[in-house]
């Protein structure tokens, strides 16, 4: 069962945002620190929005990843996030337990762990 978001334990913004609009950025960080125990920002993302690839928070510690692949983008291939690299540079993700989508997806990881 997915927690809804009052539950959630971390809101992160990409660092493209804090970049390119720093002001909205702080902007943001006053909301979403009234209604958040914490917050962050990851790195190596093409995309302003981690919403559209990051992992969804199905628990205090378990998140499920997707495959992002956007039929939109598909003749724009480098604005697609390779959500792996965000994950593996992510300073909070090693708190965490990332499960695939399917079992495809997860051997390939094996694959590329070994």
């Amino acid at each position: 069962m997915i927690i809804t978001e009052k539950e959630k334990s971390k809101v992160v913004l990409s660092s493209l945002l804090e970049r390119h609009y720093p002001e909205l950025k702080l902007e943001l960080w006053d909301i979403i620190g009234a209604y958040h125990k914490g917050m962050g920002t990851v790195s190596h993302t093409k995309d302003y929005w981690v919403r559209d690839f990051m992992p969804i928070q199905m628990d205090e510690y378990v998140f499920v990843k997707f495959v992002y692949n956007p039929d939109y983008l598909q003749d724009k291939k480098k604005y697609i996030t390779n959500v792996d690299k965000v994950i593996k540079n992510c300073p909070f993700a090693s708190l965490t337990e990332v499960i695939w989508y399917s079992v495809k997806e997860r051997k390939k990881a094996k694959k590329r762990n070994t």
